[in-house]
């Protein structure tokens, strides 16, 4: 203790040295999140996982089920009959458990055709 120090330490006055800085936080990692404890959870969890995506040159950040989607809407529209099966019974289960009314999206070959 051979440092002269300009301010008394003990009780509740702890060391400058010591102390956090400004802006720094006592438990930077925060408290650990829980782990899922059965297989659906574990599911959940990963298609929650964000990935980069590329469209028209820009790069978004997506969850792993809507890139899961895309692709086999991408596919789909290139013919694969197995990705249209899937998009089809992806949107039956969506239906079946979403309170909300699907959107219902009408072409018309001719134009001025209402």
């Amino acid at each position: 203790m051979s440092e002269e120090r300009s301010y008394s330490v003990g009780y509740g006055k702890t060391p400058a040295h010591t102390r956090y800085k400004k802006g720094q936080s006592g438990n930077p990692s925060g408290k650990a999140k829980p782990k899922p404890e059965n297989g659906k959870g574990l599911i959940e969890q990963a298609l929650r996982q964000q990935v980069e995506f590329t469209t028209n040159g820009k790069r978004r950040r997506i969850s792993l089920a809507e890139a899961m989607v895309r692709k086999h809407v991408h596919q789909a529209a290139n013919g694969n009959i197995r990705s249209v099966a899937e998009i089809l019974r992806l949107r039956k289960v969506f239906s079946e458990h979403s309170s909300a009314r699907p959107v219902t999206i009408k072409y018309y070959d001719e134009p001025g055709v209402t």
